[in-house]
């Protein structure tokens, strides 16, 4: 197996500095057409964004989504423009706050939202063991409205997530259950429980919907994933992936409408991993999950990632983009990004991207970058009470032994490395640090392939460009 080879990273250029929150922002997420930014935090609000018209969508008018602009009451948190932007720097500071939803809806810390494909709709999970349904209105300016508040969890809800059709919702709570719930499609408080999914020992930290398919990721702090599959209404775990040694903090499904996308997951344990779905080889046998790249401190050399790709610390949350690129938020105040080397190319990106050549298969030459992530100082302080999680797993590959479900890592097995080629990433981009603190969301824009934001726990969202596009 050939080695790629180490190039130094750009650095990602700042676009824009959203603050209104006061306390950590725990999630950020696009709307599906990228007009609208929605941020979630501890100080129990969400908060809508909108950029200026013409900044992330090519002169498509995506700009707040479709629906009007104005200023309202709710505006006024600060916009700090940010220099080395490819020509964003002069109109960062026209983002605009144009909806906050706050305490009266929302008794505690709102720790995930995520938006329904069809935007017109945004699920909020709180830590009052809730999860609100909002509404966006067009305005102007467009504002966000309780739509239906969904209860059952018995503990704090710490993820949701739309599957692709936006007819199925999953919330994960720190009961350790797992809930599906059907939205109907003529309101939005028109919503019942499917189903409760209870097979995780752990608090369920993170889910993820399949692109394509109605197969639902999660992720949890008994260290593994599991992948949720439905036979005639009954809902059961078709992979149980244990490649990581502790609490799994996220999960992301490759995008771009691919065929069979890849499984990326990221953990306290500093690595993350790469997995791609084998069918098997006859109908009605068992599906295999094999770890097709792994990167942790022991695996950089042989990954062909310099010590500036290292995760310092324990990664909360990964992102896999349009244009082929995973984005990790990680607790040593850094986002890195990562592209693909060879295997399956990223798809053609004609407005924004490096793989506008089909036939291309990594991304151009880059200039030198940054030199490092601080590593931790004896000052540093402890992690964020959320984040807190079992001790990180010592030295050598963790196990990948997969529970009932097969899962093999092509590193040591050497029918699974015949059978499915690894794929090699390296490191294309970093912000060192990109937030005073911990890093806990990231998100790559649904239009802009090179466009991602962040948020952490220095109260900050933040709006990258990864340099090379247009």
């Amino acid at each position: 197996m050939a080695t790629p080879t180490a190039r130094s990273p750009q650095a990602l250029a700042l676009s824009a500095t959203l603050t209104g929150h006061t306390g950590a922002v725990w999630c950020v997420a696009w709307s599906p057409e990228g007009g609208l930014l929605a941020s979630a935090g501890a100080d129990a609000s969400v908060r809508l964004w909108a950029p200026p018209p013409g900044v992330l969508d090519g002169g498509r008018g995506l700009a707040n989504g479709g629906v009007g602009r104005g200023k309202g009451p709710q505006d006024g948190p600060e916009v700090e423009a940010a220099g080395g932007g490819d020509g964003a720097e002069g109109s960062a500071a026209g983002w605009t706050c144009l909806s906050t939803v706050g305490g009266d809806v929302f008794p505690r810390t709102v720790r995930s939202v995520a938006w329904n494909p069809d935007g017109r709709t945004l699920a909020a999970a709180c830590f009052d063991a809730t999860v609100t349904i909002l509404e966006l209105l067009p305005g102007p300016p467009p504002s966000l409205v309780v739509a239906a508040v969904l209860e059952g969890h018995e503990s704090e809800v710490k993820s949701v997530a739309w599957s692709s059709g936006g007819a199925l919702l999953a919330t994960a709570s720190r009961d350790k259950s797992i809930w599906i719930w059907e939205v109907g499609g003529t309101s939005p408080d028109d919503v019942e429980c499917v189903a409760v999914l209870t097979a995780h020992t752990a608090d369920v930290k993170a889910l993820a919907w399949h692109p394509a398919a109605e197969l639902l990721a999660s992720a949890s702090y008994d260290d593994t994933v599991r992948v949720w599959a439905e036979d005639e209404d009954d809902w059961y775990a078709t992979g149980v992936l244990s490649a990581h040694t502790s609490t799994v903090w996220g999960v992301a499904w490759e995008s771009g409408g691919r065929p069979a996308p890849r499984l990326a997951t990221v953990s306290d344990d500093r690595t993350v991993v790469v997995y791609r779905r084998v069918p098997p080889p006859v109908a009605g046998g068992e599906d295999r999950w094999v770890v097709v790249w792994r990167l942790g401190a022991e695996d950089s050399r042989r990954s062909g990632v310099d010590s500036v790709g290292v995760h310092r610390r324990p990664i909360y949350a990964v992102d896999w983009g349009r244009g082929g690129w995973i984005a990790t938020a990680c607790g040593d105040d850094c986002v890195r990004v990562f592209g693909p080397t060879r295997g399956v190319p990223p798809l053609p990106i004609v407005s924004d991207g490096w793989a506008s050549d089909p036939d291309a298969d990594i991304p151009p030459p880059l200039p030198p970058g940054p030199d490092a992530c601080a590593a931790p100082t004896a000052s540093d302080g402890p992690p964020a009470e959320e984040h807190s999680s079992t001790p990180v797993g010592g030295g050598g590959p963790p196990p990948v032994d997969g529970g009932n479900a097969s899962a093999t890592d092509p590193a040591t097995d050497v029918d699974a490395a015949s059978a499915v080629d690894a794929d090699a990433f390296v490191l294309v981009g970093v912000a060192a640090p990109a937030h005073a603190g911990d890093v806990n969301s990231v998100a790559w824009h649904p239009v802009e392939g090179r466009v991602l934001a962040s948020a952490g726990d220095d109260g900050a969202v933040r709006v990258w460009r990864l340099p090379g596009g247009g």
